[in-house]
């Protein structure tokens, strides 16, 4: 019997699927990169001001209305005052 030496159809799909969506995760990271580093630049310049966002002190959060809709971000600073992480979330409701 002769040794496989190649992909099949099936697994070269697979491959190519995982790829894309590396690729696609990849793309969504550079971007949250890119608007993080757009925002401390907006803060700097702005004594510490995020752009069109409004705090609510209730829930130590902030909120985004955009015509696309309403998104709440929850930043959680580490003892350096430093942003640890970042929560999204879509469709806020008070």
């Amino acid at each position: 019997m002769k040794a496989r030496t190649g992909l099949t159809l099936i697994e070269l799909a697979v491959v190519i699927a995982v790829a894309r969506e590396k690729g696609r995760q990849t793309k969504c990271l550079s971007n949250l990169q890119q608007l993080g580093n757009a925002m401390d630049l907006y803060c700097d310049d702005y004594y510490g001001m995020l752009p069109g966002m409004d705090w609510v002190p209730k829930r130590k959060t902030w909120i985004l209305t955009t015509d696309r809709g309403t998104w709440e971000l929850a930043l959680s600073v580490n003892k350096d005052g430093k942003v640890a992480s970042l929560q999204i979330s879509e469709s806020y409701t008070p």
